[in-house]
């Protein structure tokens, strides 16, 4: 089954506004990284994540900081958040991506001999 728009913005409703063409080319990209004789019957997932995460990601702008939001602050009010070191480079950015890196400890390709 190929990984549509449509199902993107089932997964992430936050990309509703979003033309098909833009959702289109970050599953074009998320295709290009997942390979689907490995991934097997997880591949739409892992494709419809990684998507998510790469449009979140491209939200985000150029000049963003890496990693998840440490801490927010609204006048006198804060709150810090825990943050994990090990963030599997900007996969650890998003849920979507946390949520694809976990689909991909589940792969396990085939050896060559």
């Amino acid at each position: 089954m190929a990984v549509t728009p449509e199902a993107v913005r089932a997964l992430a409703p936050e990309f509703d506004t979003l033309a098909d063409e833009r959702i289109e080319l970050f599953i074009a990209q998320a295709e290009r990284r997942v390979n689907r004789a490995a991934w097997g019957v997880r591949a739409d997932d892992g494709v419809m994540y990684l998507t998510a995460h790469l449009l979140t990601q491209s939200k985000k702008g150029a000049g963003a900081a890496p990693g998840p939001v440490s801490s927010v602050s609204v006048g006198e009010v804060s709150q810090s958040y825990a943050v994990s070191s090990d963030l599997q480079g900007s996969l650890g950015a998003t849920h979507y991506g946390r949520e694809f890196l976990e689909l991909r400890g589940l792969v396990f390709a085939c050896r060559v001999v």
